[in-house]
């Protein structure tokens, strides 16, 4: 049969047709082209006002692509190119940078970049200015925060007995300087200002050499003793001028720290043969791996791209647990009732499969019902602010969340206002606030910024304890910094020295382990098994064919009935700069805590939480040199920018404040935090605050003694013979401290001025020495023999990994004489 098309009532006009034709093959091309590829994204940048920033991108399939950048969510007018660079940036410059690609294939967005923009501080005292460059330092390096409590406390013991040196009052703690005091207070003042500064610059120069960011950190160093008026290459240790009394102060403090257990000699590494029991945990696999051991026990994780918590990349890694031996550390006031007990025990968490299984089951549950609250779509709204009520949340028992809350501010005499917020927003703010996660100062660091906001506040008045006269702007801050410091490197010795002894289990193992077990409320149920996650309805649950019927709520979790659900946060969105992840059913084997999924937890044990314990102290620390627990105008707070702060998704919703009345209020809130973020259950963080309670007094009431004369000094030979005796324990020669003493403030200066320590070796053995790790220098072979040593000096050093020169041979290195 033969069928005949009829005419179209309206035929295509032929230009129509003609143009259609052409436009087949570019409709077709767009289609099957690629989408860009990003291979760079934009850089995280730490900036000082006046500075340029420069940003740039790359993109695999390049072709044809257009690019579009946008600040904090606003399009950048003209910005069109790979790269962006603006001149003289400002702190309002400060934000999220990120940038579109598009072809015709489509349109990708970048990661974006959070630049910061510092200001000098050149109207503060010297050790504000000195302490806000270590707080800089700490956010472009590793992210320990056993480290940088030990560098806090460094800096701040330094800054302290150079303020005692030029004075009559107080007690050094490691350094009894005794120079010629200068006539009048300017000129007193002058001295401490260039002893300070000699120290500080010392001291953070050689913490931080090997810092994965030392080109910018080293430099900005040198820059900021340029802006103060100091010559950074004045090296003197001999006589009584300010830089040779600030030199002198940081080699000793520097050899303090040699001898202190940290194992700085190996970059802080453990020496102590700690093993985890588990096996690690592949990530992005469900489940906790075939090599759990115990589920009561921290356990590592594997991560395909691995980015620490300051952002810097690592790529594939299975975690170490960072800082086993930290509570062998030297402590500032903590004691051991023995040498078999922690410092401060805050006695077992709950554990699967005992007596306090319900209570393990429990806090998992609580922490699934924390994930399932981070959606902005549910529309909850909360009441964030100190005011009493039925919902209060501030004004905590110690140990507890009780809050009932503040009738009136005390200075206005009037009720706090109510602050509703999105319980969504408020949840997630809050995990990524106190998380002091990219770009942070870690927890110690995040209370110096407090202290320095209370310090800048416009009604506080710095009189010691609340009372007497005001003090200068210097001696309040030496003092400041040397009690807060003290009492935030006492509670990492103590927090960790518990962690260590629990090896605490964290969140993500806890819920995807009970969770692959199965549910264990019904016995008579489906999937029962005695260590299963308990049931909830709409919260946790488990799949069935009638729950994965088409239109029920575990329609998407088809093909896994039998499996427990849990109502929680989905994770990071496709875009995390225009989406958010929300909440929705997901299996329990596949949870994931509120945090960026190239990090997801810390590595190293959950009990008791450092973040509670860091922030309870400084609190205390706050609350007794200020002699008020409230925050100055008895009230304080922090606004989030609608769709600017969130570092992994979208958000907040609105601007979003937290508030607090207290300092208790806000170290509360710090250790809250970490139950949104799913990085610790109730009892890491109420076991913390009761430990950071009692190390912020006892660190407190012993830096008073320092205040006042009563203390004694760690003088410098004691600390001389400390090191000497490392060095004699871990040589194989026999050396005589009395020759090695004689040449102390040489030998000091050497090591902890000139270049990196060297160990000992045995006669006539050779070994290689490398200042630096970078292809910038060259090692050079030494033989010991007759008690001396021969070689050749081919090596440049740097102070600032910018500018190379010859060392002054043979002055780097010092030579240990045997008998």
């Amino acid at each position: 049969m033969i069928r005949y098309h009829q005419p179209l009532i309206n035929p295509i006009p032929f230009k129509v047709l003609v143009l259609g034709l052409l436009l087949i093959p570019l409709l077709l091309r767009a289609q099957n082209q690629d989408l860009p590829e990003f291979s760079e994204h934009p850089a995280r940048l730490l900036l000082r006002i006046g500075d340029d920033l420069s940003l740039a991108v790359k993109v695999k399939n390049s072709v044809g692509v257009t690019f579009q950048w946008y600040f904090n969510g606003e399009l950048l007018v003209g910005e069109t190119g790979a790269s962006l660079f603006m001149e003289d940036v400002k702190e309002e410059d400060s934000g999220k940078y990120y940038v579109t690609a598009t072809n015709d294939g489509g349109t990708t967005y970048s990661l974006h970049g959070r630049v910061n923009v510092r200001p000098y501080y050149l109207d503060k005292t010297v050790a504000r200015q000195w302490m806000e460059e270590l707080l800089d330092a700490i956010r472009t390096d590793y992210p320990a925060p056993t480290v940088h409590s030990r560098n806090l406390f460094s800096l701040s013991s330094a800054m302290w007995d150079a303020w005692v040196a030029y004075g009559d009052q107080g007690t050094p703690y490691i350094t009894d300087e005794s120079p010629a005091v200068p006539d009048g207070d300017d000129a007193v003042l002058m001295a401490r200002n260039e002893a300070i500064s000699y120290a500080a610059y010392r001291i953070l120069r050689a913490r931080f050499r090997f810092s994965p960011n030392v080109e910018i950190t080293l430099p900005q160093l040198k820059t900021r003793m340029e802006l103060l008026g100091y010559d950074p290459n004045d090296f003197e240790t001999e006589g009584d001028s300010p830089a040779a009394v600030g030199n002198r102060i940081a080699s000793q403090v520097l050899a303090f720290g040699w001898s202190d257990d940290a194992n700085e000699v190996e970059e802080y590494s453990d020496n102590t043969g700690y093993e985890p029991v588990n096996g690690e945990m592949l990530v992005d696999m469900e489940g906790v791996g075939e090599n759990l051991i115990d589920p009561n026990r921290w356990q590592p994780l594997t991560l395909e791209f691995l980015i620490l918590q300051n952002g810097i990349p690592v790529g594939i890694s299975t975690q170490e647990f960072l800082g086993p031996n930290w509570g062998s550390v030297r402590p500032f006031a903590l004691t051991r009732a023995s040498d078999e007990e922690v410092y401060s025990d805050p006695g077992p968490p709950s554990y699967l499969g005992s007596e306090t299984d319900q209570l393990f089951k429990d806090a998992a549950l609580e922490l699934i019902e924390f994930s399932s609250w981070l959606d902005p779509s549910d529309g909850v709204m909360i009441d964030v602010s100190p005011r009493a009520g039925p919902n209060a949340r501030h004004n905590n028992t110690l140990g507890t969340n009780d809050g009932a809350g503040y009738l009136e501010n005390p200075y206005t005499k009037l009720p706090y206002e109510e602050n509703l917020v999105l319980r969504s927003d408020y949840g997630r703010i809050l995990a990524e606030f106190w998380a002091d996660g990219p770009s942070s100062e870690t927890p110690p660091g995040h209370w110096n910024s407090v202290a320095n906001y209370v310090t800048d506040h416009d009604l506080f008045e710095k009189r010691f304890g609340g009372e007497g006269e005001i003090l200068d702007d210097l001696e309040w801050d030496v003092k400041l910094y040397f009690a807060m410091n003290a009492a935030l490197s006492d509670s990492a010795i103590a927090c960790w020295d518990a962690k260590r002894k629990y090896d605490y289990v964290r969140p993500i193992t806890m819920i995807r382990y009970m969770g692959g077990k199965g549910q264990s409320t019904d016995p008579n149920g489906p999937s029962y098994h005695v260590e299963g996650l308990p049931l909830k309805a709409g919260l946790v649950e488990v799949v069935t064919f009638e729950t994965t019927a088409e239109g029920e709520r575990h329609a998407h979790l088809q093909g896994f009935e039998g499996e427990i659900a849990l109502y929680g946060w989905t994770g990071i969105p496709e875009n995390p700069n225009t989406g958010f992840g929300g909440v929705d059913w997901i299996r329990a084997v596949e949870w994931m805590p509120y945090q960026r999924d190239t990090f997801v937890t810390p590595p190293f044990g959950a009990y008791t939480s450092g973040h509670s314990t860091f922030s309870r102290a400084g609190a205390e620390i706050l609350t007794a040199i200020t002699g008020d627990r409230y925050f100055p105008g008895g009230i304080s707070s922090f606004t989030a920018k609608a769709n600017e702060f969130l570092e992994f998704e979208r958000g907040p919703e609105e601007d979003i404040s937290l508030t607090w009345a207290t300092y208790y209020d806000a170290s509360d809130e710090a250790g809250i935090s970490r139950l949104y973020g799913g990085i610790h259950v109730w009892a890491d963080d109420l076991n913390g605050r009761i430990m950071g309670a009692e190390i912020g007094k006892s660190a407190f009431t012993k830096a008073v003694t320092y205040f006042n004369g009563e203390a004694e000094t760690q003088d410098a030979e004691t600390i001389f013979d400390d090191l000497v005796a490392a060095f004699i324990e871990n040589s194989d020669d026999d050396l005589d401290p009395s020759i090695i003493r004689q040449q102390r403030d040489t030998l000091l200066a050497n090591f902890f001025l000139g270049g990196q320590a060297l160990a000992t070796v045995s006669a006539d053995t050779p070994f290689t020495a490398v200042y630096d790790e970078s292809e910038n220098v060259s090692g050079i072979e030494f033989y010991m023999y007759e008690g001396m040593v021969a070689f050749d000096i081919d090596l440049m050093i740097s102070d600032d990994l910018v500018e190379w020169k010859p060392p002054l041979a043979p002055d780097l290195i010092q030579v240990f004489e045997t008998e």
